[in-house]
């Protein structure tokens, strides 16, 4: 009687899977801009605008996190206050500076031309941005603490990295969009950088993840 050969198959890898997906979600969320500055005709304020914007919603998704990140209480108030501060600080001020009227002659004025420009710049997109963001942190949750071999793991705060990688996509636009021949084409590498950014840090975190 021949014995029928039983092929095992390695189990999936739910890690691996995990890193796929998050890397999809981060590249789906950078083809916003991508659309922006080549469909729509966004300058660097309009992207700085869209950055800030999903500076908050980092904020904010660290927030919802915190309960899952195995830190101090001291450890968690201290990230999560310098992300706070640094968004509204610096987004203030990044609107305050790149979408102000060049002829504003007091500080009034000056405020209240760079948030005029705010009214001219799409809702459309940034929400779009806002619902992939909550999917990829919904997402992430679901995959630590459900499918990490049936035993949950910590989740990490990611706004640190992430509103450094900020500040230089900021300071970088405007140069690159005032200096290059081609502003657009200039634009568009600072949304590239920016989506190597973010998978390069979601890649290292992995890997911390997998030595430790």
């Amino acid at each position: 009687m021949r014995k029928t050969a039983h092929v095992q198959t390695a189990p999936d890898d739910p890690t691996a899977a995990g890193l796929f997906f998050q890397s999809l979600f981060v590249i789906l969320t950078n083809l916003i801009p991508f659309y922006g500055v080549m469909r729509l005709g966004w300058d660097s304020f309009a992207l700085i605008v869209l950055y800030i914007a999903e500076g908050i919603v980092v904020f904010l998704t660290d927030l919802l996190k915190s309960a899952w990140v195995v830190k101090s209480y001291s450890e968690k108030r201290t990230i999560l206050t310098f992300e706070l501060v640094f968004i509204c600080f610096f987004g203030f001020f990044a609107i305050l500076v790149f979408g102000r009227d060049p002829d504003s002659s007091d500080l009034i004025e000056t405020i209240h031309t760079a948030f005029r420009g705010l009214a001219m710049i799409s809702l459309g997109p940034i929400l779009i941005m806002v619902a992939m963001r909550l999917l990829r942190t919904a997402h992430e949750v679901f995959e630590a603490r459900y499918r990490s071999g049936g035993e949950g793991r910590s989740l990490h705060f990611s706004g640190g990295g992430w509103m450094l990688l900020l500040f230089l996509l900021v300071m970088l636009a405007p140069f690159i969009a005032d200096e290059t021949p081609n502003p657009r084409g200039g634009l568009m590498a600072v949304v590239a950088l920016k989506t190597l950014g973010d998978l390069i840090g979601l890649w290292l975190e992995r890997k911390g993840e997998t030595a430790a």
